[in-house]
This record gives structure tokens, sequence and C-alpha cells, in this order.
């Protein structure tokens, strides 16, 4: 809620990113990327793809440290780990009927291993709420569940 999406089911929020559910959720209230109008006035490529990955890359980023990176709320056999938030893909196209948007990001741990990662891909169209997907590799699985079984 602090992102202005509107409330949701913290649990199935859960359930959703450690993989104890479907991939993927939809979350309303994020509709639309915020427009900044000095970014889309001087068309300038980067002011855009910041205005249209911030706020969804703020909000990813403070739900999985609270799931990942903070002692206090994770998985009892785990341990924190510090992450960083990269931005691997984003499209946005804007009409005056609507908004097709798509970022990918990846979280990658702070750990030894380069491929310890968990993907995010946020979609949405106009005003419909946008579909997180989670995609976490199998490093990321067993690095965050041990003990993992092959």
């Amino acid at each position: 809620m602090d992102h202005n999406y509107a409330p949701a089911d913290a649990e199935l929020i859960l359930a959703t990113v450690i993989g104890n559910s479907a991939r993927s959720i939809a979350l309303p209230g994020g509709q639309r990327p915020v427009y900044n109008s000095v970014a889309w006035k001087d068309n300038d490529p980067t002011k855009m793809l910041d205005a249209l990955t911030d706020k969804r890359g703020k909000m990813l980023h403070d739900l999985m440290g609270a799931i990942f990176s903070r002692e206090e709320t994770i998985a009892r056999n785990s341990h924190p780990v510090e992450l960083f938030r990269t931005v691997r893909f984003a499209e946005f196209h804007h009409d005056f009927d609507g908004a097709y948007r798509k970022v990918v990001y990846h979280f990658k741990a702070d750990s030894d291993s380069p491929d310890d990662i968990m993907q995010v891909t946020v979609r949405g169209e106009g005003q419909d709420p946008d579909l997180f997907t989670f995609q976490p590799t199998i490093t990321w699985i067993k690095s965050r569940y041990p003990p993992y079984v092959d």
C-alpha cells in the first residue's frame, strides 16, 4: 500500500513470490506508469524508462527485501541476502485509449553464483491491474530454501 497499490492478500503475495502457488499475481492500483511530462516532452529515452520502471521497481524492491533480506521476516531455515535490482527489458506503448507496458527486472542475490537470480516480469494494459510473474533460477531456489533436492 506504501506504493499506491490496492490492499492485497499478503499470504497470497508471499505464496506467489516463494512459489507455493501460481507464479503470477495481479495487483490492482498500479495502473499506468507515472507520466513525467518533462521526459515525454524532451523525448529522452532514459527519462522515459525511469518514469516507467521507477514506481514498480521500488515496490518490488521493498517486497523482495521484506521476504528475502530482513532477518525478522525471512524463512526460518534461510538467511537474509542483499539484493541488487536491474532492469533487463522495458517496453511501453501509449495512445489515447490506453497503454501497454512490460518491464523485466532481475533481482540478483549478493552471492558467489552469477545465476542466483529472481526474474520478475510486470505486464499491464490500459487500466487493467499489473500482472507480476516471479521466475527464480534453480540456484535461487537452492540458495533460499535449503535443503533442496534435485
